[in-house]
């Protein structure tokens, strides 16, 4: 019994010594719950709230094209272990134009490394703000998409089934949820289109 003891206090204490290799941890600065999108001056901001343990919300913006671009240069400038397989949210300013939502979408839908359970949604400025200044605001937006998808089945609400949406339709433009606050979230249905 005391052999037994030492042999698992002596490999408890060789694990703890050597954790995770550097190789195989993700660090947890680098996963990215939710992106927002928004016009900026030369093209338009991509903002990565990233996974973390403090009160306000932490983020890295880049500007860029699309999606793809802002992803690239964010890993190649800031967050070079960027991961996108915990994403929740994708929410795009009203301001942006349709296509650039579209073409955003079908990037993602091509992504192995991007959770397909991904919410997408367009938002209004006070959304928009909210998200930056909340740590909650994801959870909450997140919530009441859920609650709507129920009473509302005709929406696509997540990566999965907009790129399902894809595959089905010979037209493939999709409808989601446009996202509202004045003194409380409001959804209602908006259709996206591939049309320029």
């Amino acid at each position: 019994m005391r052999r037994f003891c030492v042999i698992i206090f002596t490999l408890a204490f060789i694990f703890t010594l050597s954790g995770c290799s550097y190789e195989t941890r993700i660090d947890k600065a680098s996963i990215a719950e939710t992106v927002t999108v928004e016009k900026g001056e030369n093209g338009f901001v991509y903002s990565f709230y990233m996974l973390s343990d403090s009160e306000e919300p932490e983020s890295v913006s880049i500007e860029g094209e699309d999606f793809e671009q802002a992803c690239a240069m964010a890993k190649q400038k800031y967050i070079p272990d960027l991961s996108l397989t915990k994403m929740e949210l994708f929410i795009v300013s009203n301001k942006v134009d349709n296509h650039i939502l579209y073409d955003d979408v079908s990037f993602m839908a091509s992504q192995y490394y991007i959770s397909p359970r991904a919410y997408i949604a367009a938002a209004d400025d006070n959304t928009m703000k909210f998200i930056s200044e909340s740590k909650e605001a994801p959870q909450k937006i997140e919530k009441h998409i859920i609650l709507q998808k129920k009473e509302d089945k005709e929406n696509s609400v997540n990566l999965l089934s907009i790129f399902n949406n894809f595959t089905d339709n010979e037209n493939s433009d999709f409808n989601i949820f446009y996202i509202s606050s004045d003194k409380e979230l409001k959804i209602t249905p908006i259709r996206i289109s591939s049309e320029k």
